[in-house]
């Protein structure tokens, strides 16, 4: 009994790490807790389900499970972190609420490395919500292709 307890206060402890108030801040809270290295098994817990995720080189798309979509960002960070990645910050975010349980979250972010020298990336969410935001795919862009709602830039 003491173990089931347990498990059920991780899951909800978990949960909460993931709420947010609004799409934005699912996205943030995301990228920093997958720079300070918290497991793609718990990172997926932002996601929906099977989720959709494209590539950056060329037109292919996967629609991914949970336990494949872990071992990807788990290898992914470990790709990075062999080039000397330490982290990313976000540099320019933006979101768009498209209707009331649904949004968009496009964002410029750097790269930072071990030698002090960064790079700028750039991604774009979508989300489903509201009652809890969650990513329903990424989408990895050029870094000039913010989207800003309501205004040109």
């Amino acid at each position: 009994m003491k173990r089931a307890v347990t498990t059920l206060v991780l899951v909800f402890a978990s949960l909460a790490v993931w709420a947010a108030d609004n799409p934005e801040q699912v996205v943030t809270k995301y990228i920093e807790a997958y720079s300070k290295g918290v497991p793609g098994s718990e990172l997926v817990e932002t996601y929906w389900m099977p989720t959709l995720t494209t590539h950056s080189r060329g037109a292919s798309a996967n629609l991914v499970t949970a336990e494949n979509f872990a071992n990807v960002l788990e290898s992914f960070r470990v790709q990075v972190a062999e080039q000397g990645w330490v982290r990313s910050e976000i540099e320019d975010i933006n979101s768009c609420l498209l209707r009331e349980d649904l949004a968009i979250v496009s964002l410029t972010y750097n790269r930072l490395y071990e030698d002090g020298s960064k790079s700028l990336d750039a991604v774009v969410y979508s989300l489903s919500g509201p009652d809890r935001w969650r990513l329903s795919s990424v989408w990895p862009v050029d870094t000039n292709a913010m989207i800003y709602c309501g205004t040109k830039k």
